[in-house]
């Protein structure tokens, strides 16, 4: 699986911040209202995050390399409930940023760890 065109991957302190494209995701598809998940597949040879939207034409998954998630990269790594945040900025507000956070349980967390910094 390549990287996505739709979507980028940047770690931060507290979580991995999934960046959705504007010119591919519509502005309210984050909004409360709206069912969205987020699941971590680890049955491949790295794990891969499934996010399912209300609309399925919107889903997407990531995989999660290990070589990417070093040194600074792997920051969101330290919390012991790991944090998957998805953020989609506005059209035609840039500086209106939507987000939803989805926390991790500790087991999920630990496995998530043990496979990244193997």
């Amino acid at each position: 699986m390549d990287y996505s065109q739709y979507t980028r991957l940047i770690p931060s302190e507290n979580s991995l911040n999934v960046i959705l494209k504007n010119t591919h995701f519509k502005d309210d598809l984050l909004d409360e209202i709206k069912t969205v998940t987020v699941q971590i597949d680890f049955n491949h040879e790295a794990p891969i995050i499934s996010v399912a939207f209300q609309e399925p034409f919107y889903d997407f998954e990531e995989i999660l390399r290990k070589g990417d998630y070093s040194g600074d990269r792997g920051i969101w790594l330290k919390s012991d409930n790991l944090v998957i945040k998805l953020m989609l900025a506005d059209s035609v507000f840039g500086d209106k940023i939507s987000s939803r956070s989805f926390t991790f349980n500790a087991e999920e967390s630990k496995k998530l760890k043990a496979v990244l910094h193997e």
